[in-house]
């Protein structure tokens, strides 16, 4: 199993992760990589995560680890969507931003 859980952080997501899940996740924590398959499954993308509950983390995304879905969903709410762009940024424990994608329409 726990080879299964190297793979899986180590995976290239790039072919079917447009928003980069796996990316946010991997710079989150490194370990939080493992769930970006099954994220992806679920439809979960970067601009959706601020929205997701606990029970959507549990149930449609199969995270178990309490810690890790807090972590996830914490994370997820300091990051923000630009209604007009698609701006997502992540507000930083330091108060500074990372800015994680930009795609206007």
């Amino acid at each position: 199993m726990r080879e299964l859980d190297k793979l899986r952080q180590a995976a290239d997501y790039t072919s079917c992760d447009g928003s980069g899940l796996a990316g946010w996740l991997g710079d989150l924590m490194p370990e939080l990589r493992r769930y970006t398959y099954q994220m992806l499954k679920a439809g979960v993308t970067l601009a959706l995560l601020p929205q997701l509950s606990n029970s959507h983390l549990t149930r449609d995304c199969r995270i178990n680890n309490g810690v890790h879905r807090l972590l996830i969903s914490q994370a997820a709410k300091r990051t923000y969507a630009h209604p007009n762009c698609q701006l997502l940024m992540m507000i930083l424990p330091s108060g500074g931003f990372k800015l994680e994608g930009l795609v206007s329409h």
